[in-house]
């Protein structure tokens, strides 16, 4: 319908734009066409040189920082397997984690700056996530073209299919549904299987449980001490790096395995 409704040709512009690669095609061909059309500006010479140094970091992320960080969680991630202690596969994890973002936000660097240099607006696609304070903050400013797509097509539309068909105030009973649904879909966009379900519920199980902390911290008037601002940061950044087992491993099986011989 959608290639109907656009045009081949534009929906292959769509599609193949190489500026948007990076993110897949997850914007809207609404707000891809608008952009698209939209009046290109002048640059003067200090913006074409921001934008061209800009590029430059993308690529040095892309083939130099982001090897070095990949380098160092798979290093550090082998090291457990013989040492078997907890500080050596955290380690890894955030390294892995480190990785990603270095490896992504790379791409975004060279497309925003690609797209600024021919006058097209390409979206930006983090939002200092290292700045969050729960883990359902560092998925508003993780990842935004996946995370925005997801919202839009998967959380607010359960969301009012949950509102239109619970009657009275039992949509607050499911309201963990939506939740749920979208980092399930998320899970298994990262990783088909069993592990990206897992994953999605463990995201799930730690939002609802930073809610339910949250509402006790605010009665108990902690909001605005700076340690609770402080442990919610170091707990993000905790729960973040645990959630990339589920996506290390190559089986369910052996995420399942490892997992109980750390509880033993």
């Amino acid at each position: 319908n959608t290639a109907a409704k656009m045009g081949l040709k534009a929906y292959l512009s769509y599609l193949m734009n190489p500026l948007m690669f990076y993110i897949g095609p997850v914007t809207p061909p609404k707000d891809y066409f608008e952009r698209l059309s939209a009046q290109q500006e002048k640059k003067s010479l200090d913006q074409v040189l921001a934008i061209i140094l800009r590029c430059s970091v993308g690529f040095v992320k892309l083939f130099f920082i982001s090897r070095v960080f990949y380098q160092l969680g798979s290093n550090s991630f082998v090291l457990r397997f013989y040492e078997n202690e907890v500080h050596s596969w955290f380690i890894s994890l955030f390294f892995n984690l480190a990785y990603n973002f270095i490896y992504i936000s790379a791409f975004t660097d060279i497309g925003v700056s690609l797209g600024r240099l021919v006058g097209f607006k390409v979206s930006e696609n983090f939002d200092k996530p290292w700045l969050s304070n729960s883990v359902s903050d560092f998925w508003r400013r993780w990842h935004l073209s996946l995370t925005g797509f997801v919202r839009s097509y998967v959380y607010y539309p359960f969301q009012y299919w949950l509102l239109s068909m619970l009657p009275g105030n039992l949509h607050r009973k499911f309201a963990f549904l939506p939740i749920l649904l979208s980092f399930v879909t998320l899970g298994l966009l990262h990783r088909p299987d069993l592990a990206g379900i897992a994953w999605g519920f463990y995201h799930t199980f730690i939002i609802l449980s930073y809610y339910g902390l949250r509402n006790l911290i605010q009665r108990l008037s902690f909001r605005e001490h700076i340690l609770v601002d402080l442990l919610g940061r170091l707990g993000t950044v905790i729960a973040i790096c645990l959630s990339s087992l589920f996506l290390h491993f190559s089986s369910f099986e052996e995420l399942v395995l490892f997992l109980s011989e750390q509880v033993r």
